[in-house]
């Protein structure tokens, strides 16, 4: 499958656990205690979506250095 196919249906699962049930549960839960555990909600917001969007934005960039996307 081409680079282009695989970023949009890893978009696609991205958005769709985003929008689950659970992970809807997790984030308000994560604002009911932000006050009480603010580090809580850095650690997870940090070891979830960002850790995420920082490995494709490294994907990205080898793909960029082999010539095989252009950024």
């Amino acid at each position: 499958t081409s680079i282009e196919k695989q970023l949009v249906d890893l978009g696609k699962q991205m958005i769709s656990f985003t929008a689950s049930d659970g992970a809807k549960a997790v984030v308000r839960i994560l604002a009911a205690q932000a006050t009480n555990f603010p580090e809580l909600a850095q650690d997870a917001y940090r070891e979830g979506w960002l850790r995420a969007v920082q490995s494709i934005a490294a994907l990205l960039d080898r793909m960029g250095e082999k010539g095989l996307a252009r950024i």
